[in-house]
């Protein structure tokens, strides 16, 4: 099931999807990102992932993805986004970031690693960092 938030006093600045399968990061995150300025899709899955993408109205400006999902890998889940929009960013959150070897996934082009458990704080800058970087890194 996707969910969209958006705070109305706050001016748009895009569309993050969030994908991770633990709701409570969902909950929390869709309240820091939706505080940012942003309107919020989250998604459980990858396969869901995969369908706001191509479902959505208008372009995501970022997807926020969790490491590890239930359905699909890292890769597998970053080549299908690719597929649909060349120029998504992706951010990749992860509770343990050395399960994956940089060296591994630089072919897949993600704009940065983010370690949960993250603060806002920490959230705001990477997200103004990816976004004004304009696109993958």
């Amino acid at each position: 099931m996707v969910e969209r938030f958006a705070i109305e006093s706050v001016k748009d600045k895009g569309t993050v999807l969030v994908v991770d399968d633990e709701e409570t990061v969902l909950k929390i995150c869709k309240g820091m990102i939706g505080g940012l300025g942003y309107s919020v899709d989250t998604a459980a899955t990858g396969a869901e992932a995969l369908a706001a993408v191509s479902a959505s109205p208008k372009p995501i400006a970022l997807v926020l993805l969790d490491m590890h999902l239930p359905d699909m890998t890292l890769e597998e889940v970053v080549f299908g986004l690719r597929k649909i929009d060349g120029t998504i960013r992706i951010l990749v959150q992860s509770g343990n970031l050395f399960s994956a070897n940089p060296l591994d996934v630089k072919d897949l082009e993600i704009c940065g690693w983010l370690g949960k458990p993250f603060g806002f704080s920490e959230l705001a800058a990477k997200l103004d960092q990816v976004m004004s970087d304009g696109g993958r890194g």
